[in-house]
């Protein structure tokens, strides 16, 4: 990690989708959905994955400006109607919060999702209590690769850039956390092309999210 790897952690932001949750499935299913109801042809996945970490509207807008604000309902009210059939936990998710949080560490989720979609994501497996922050689209004007949420959300744990984390699987994530003077943590379990997150240049890549304490440099911490 970069200038400030000697500083120890006092917090960690978390993206929320592909990162805490394994949510790709139903991103796929959503789009598929929309655009085949309100557009007549479905998104391919191809097409999908790219957009991964974009504001829905924001993709909305450039796949069909006339109709972004019907494609946003459709996809929000499949996205809703099958989230928990289709999301899973990323293995080792609750054990590292609690790990994190035992040590004292301040934690936050960063989304471009509604904040009613995150909470239930997160509530799906009960993962709230972890978090004193969670910033979704309504908290911020701006969005990743914006440090903007990154900076809101580090203004509500009280904790400076300097002393925190970022974990994505984006390079939206990265890109973020640079900008906001934050350190990077990409997730390997992406389904985004590991040269796009290659090329975002993260301080550190995880297989695992059990890897997050070593490579923050906690494993040995009390």
């Amino acid at each position: 990690m970069r200038a400030s790897e000697g500083t120890r952690p006092r917090a960690v932001l978390f993206d929320l989708d592909g990162t805490l949750l394994d949510t790709t499935n139903l991103i796929i299913a959503s789009f598929e959905y929309a655009t085949r109801t309100c557009l007549g042809r479905p998104m391919t996945e191809a097409e999908i994955l790219p957009r991964l970490g974009e504001p829905l509207l924001v993709t909305m807008r450039e796949l069909c400006p006339e109709k972004a604000d019907e494609l946003v309902d459709a996809y929000r009210r499949f996205n809703l109607a099958e989230h928990d059939r289709l999301v899973k936990l990323v293995p080792g998710v609750p054990d590292t919060l609690q790990a994190l949080r035992n040590r004292g560490l301040r934690l936050a989720v960063v989304s471009s999702k509604i904040r009613h979609t995150v909470e239930k994501g997160l509530n799906l497996f009960r993962l709230a209590t972890f978090f004193d922050a969670v910033i979704g689209l309504e908290d911020c004007p701006a969005h990743k690769p914006d440090p903007g949420p990154l900076l809101e959300a580090l203004r509500r744990l009280e904790v400076g850039p300097a002393s925190a984390v970022m974990v994505g699987d984006s390079p939206a994530d990265i890109l973020a956390a640079r900008a906001a003077g934050v350190r990077s943590v990409a997730v390997g379990w992406s389904r985004l092309a590991p040269e796009t997150i290659v090329a975002a240049a993260p301080d550190a890549v995880i297989s695992a999210m059990s890897e997050l304490l070593s490579v923050i440099g906690l494993r040995d911490q009390n």
